[in-house]
């Protein structure tokens, strides 16, 4: 994990810049936008919109989440995956 960060404008201006000397990179506006905000996602529009009810209740979804994350650390500690 790294222990350093950037400011979020630094980012972002050198993320256009990239953008202008490696346009096709992922490194980009939208990638350090995205990176730099929460997302949280709520059920209740589509629920009330289109009769929405998920397969799995949210207490269900964070368990196995936090389970999936504990089996699979390699995944996502930036250890190579055997």
């Amino acid at each position: 994990m790294l222990d350093k960060k950037i400011p979020e404008r630094l980012a972002f201006v050198l993320a256009s810049i990239a953008e202008i000397f490696v346009p096709k990179s992922k490194f980009n506006r939208f990638s350090v936008a995205q990176t730099c905000r929460d997302h949280v996602f709520v059920g209740t529009k589509a629920r009330d919109d289109f009769g929405y009810e998920p397969i799995v209740s949210d207490h269900e979804a964070k368990t196995g989440t936090i389970e999936w994350f504990k089996k699979n650390r390699n995944f996502w500690d930036g250890k190579k995956i055997k």
